[in-house]
């Protein structure tokens, strides 16, 4: 008797043990989707990072070709959404590519997200989650000066026209700021050159606005482009001012009477189109039959009703019958 239940005390413990064997294995042949590294950390300046994806008791083959998303979250947990990094998941699944702008402010910054990918199997489909992953960028501890957008291009090139940018300042506690501009020449390509200082433009006036951080730059078009080439110019922003010394967050008594520059600024104004008469951007009939009318002298009487430099299409500073037929063929769709 004693035989006995001995015997069926082996068999019950080695029944658990075999039961509790096949729990495990059920449980390690979920599907699992790690991202390595889960914790990301960049410098302050754009750039980007390359993150591995891995199948877990799954294969990459039953992903579903058109899945995979991610989801966002704050630090604890809730939906949230950055502007400031992109993800991108490659074709095979098998990567994540994050690209982050630069990060100007005095703190780091993290962002929180998820892979989501759904899946088929010869024994069943679903949608797997990886673990929570996160991308924390430093920021950057020098004073900067920051216009946005760094280039402008206008679409008119008449006089009058005005705008704004926006000058964002970091990590420079000053007060008192004074603010001039620094001319540069340019070349052909539209680029500044940072060797050749250049007087300001007579065509274009800019004027600084300082309030606290947030600061504008206005500008004005004061004369029209006549020319059929455009213009540009080229500028950035020096700010100075006093320190406040007896603030003991910032260190950057080296910086008292120092001028802190701007990234380089440009701003485009497209020449005249030849032939655009009524400057709507196009040249049609209704241009050509002001051209016809400057050709017969109806209107040779200064100041003139109409632009003459935009009827003279080959620019030999006269309107001609060659001007007329330039601007037929260009109507017609012979010329550009």
């Amino acid at each position: 008797m004693m035989y006995k239940k001995m015997h069926l005390t082996l068999l019950l413990l080695l029944g658990m043990t075999f039961v509790g064997a096949g729990s495990m294995k059920a449980q390690d042949s979920e599907p699992v989707l790690t991202v390595t590294p889960a914790n990301n950390t960049i410098g302050y300046e754009p750039g980007s990072g390359t993150m591995e994806v891995v199948a877990n008791n799954f294969s990459m083959n039953d992903i579903d070709s058109n899945s995979g998303s991610f989801e966002w979250y704050d630090n604890e947990g809730e939906p949230a959404n950055y502007d400031w990094i992109t993800l991108k998941l490659s074709d095979d699944k098998s990567a994540i590519t994050y690209t982050v702008t630069g990060n100007m402010s005095n703190h780091p910054r993290t962002a929180y997200f998820k892979l989501k990918l759904d899946f088929e199997s010869t024994s069943g489909g679903g949608s797997v989650y990886s673990e929570m992953i996160s991308v924390t960028q430093d920021y950057t501890h020098r004073p900067v000066l920051s216009i946005t957008p760094a280039n402008t291009i206008l679409k008119s090139n008449a006089e009058g026209i005005t705008g704004t940018l926006t000058a964002t300042i970091y990590n420079f506690p000053r007060r008192d700021i004074d603010s001039e501009f620094c001319w540069y020449s340019g070349d052909p390509n539209g680029e500044g050159d940072w060797e050749d200082y250049a007087e300001e433009p007579d065509w274009i006036h800019v004027e600084y606005d300082y309030d606290n951080d947030k600061n504008t730059v206005y500008y004005e078009i004061l004369e029209e482009n006549t020319s059929s080439q455009p213009r540009t110019a080229f500028f950035n922003i020096i700010l100075d001012g006093n320190l406040p010394y007896d603030d003991e967050e910032y260190e950057y008594d080296e910086l008292d009477e120092e001028a802190l520059w701007s990234n380089l600024i440009s701003i485009t104004q497209p020449g005249i189109l030849k032939g655009d008469m009524n400057s709507d951007g196009k040249v049609t009939v209704s241009d050509l039959m002001v051209v016809v009318d400057i050709f017969l002298g109806k209107d040779n009487i200064e100041p003139y009703k109409y632009n003459h430099t935009r009827a003279d299409m080959n620019g030999d500073n006269t309107i001609t019958i060659a001007d007329v037929i330039e601007m037929v063929n260009i109507i017609l769709g012979k010329t550009e």
